[in-house]
């Protein structure tokens, strides 16, 4: 976080990638944000330990994490491969309260970070499988909201978009290379 502050970096953390309920980086991510004021630049991805937290401490964490401004990344496909492996049955799906963020007016996105990786051999990026899963294994109330947008919005990944400014350099037609900007300030 003093890197990203002192250089005017985005700072995408993996955080919480556990089903443990006593996992809690995430609040100490969102205070760090929150205590900066680098919400917008700052986002928790996977958080999986939130599935598993009791409803009393998300209650109290979520109140944190709308006063930090921090953006989140949902990657459903890993979750349900990796999370619950070492549960018996009732296994937990290891995905993170995508509904409940979303219902809080926090921003939250759908993507894949694991392409053919022995974290999860099947994927591929393709967003709509994305979807797909989430919307098969995981029900979410407000899923109608992603049929109803336009697939550019589906590409997008998230059901709200992004801040203009940090996508401002990193559009890419298919084929064309990674931008190395876009892990900068924009």
């Amino acid at each position: 976080m003093d890197l990203a502050e002192r250089h005017g970096c985005l700072v995408d953390v993996h955080c919480d990638e556990t089903d443990d309920p006593q996992s809690r980086f995430l609040e100490v991510l969102a205070e760090e944000a929150r205590v900066r004021g680098m919400g917008a630049q700052v986002t928790a991805s996977h958080t999986c330990a939130m599935g598993s937290y009791d409803n009393a401490y998300c209650s109290k964490l979520f109140r944190l994490l709308k006063a930090s401004g921090i953006n989140f990344i949902s990657c459903p496909t890993e979750s349900i491969h990796l999370q619950g492996r070492f549960d018996s049955w009732p296994k937990r799906r290891g995905v993170t309260r995508v509904a409940e963020l979303d219902r809080a007016g926090i921003n939250v996105c759908f993507a894949q970070d694991s392409i053919q990786d022995p974290w999860y051999p099947l994927g591929n990026g393709n967003i709509m499988r994305i979807l797909d899963a989430r919307a098969a294994y995981l029900p979410y109330a407000g899923i109608r909201r992603f049929a109803a947008l336009p697939r550019s919005d589906y590409r997008e990944q998230r059901p709200h978009p992004v801040p203009r400014r940090q996508l401002r350099h990193c559009r890419r037609t298919p084929g064309e290379p990674a931008d190395p900007r876009c892990a900068r300030r924009l």
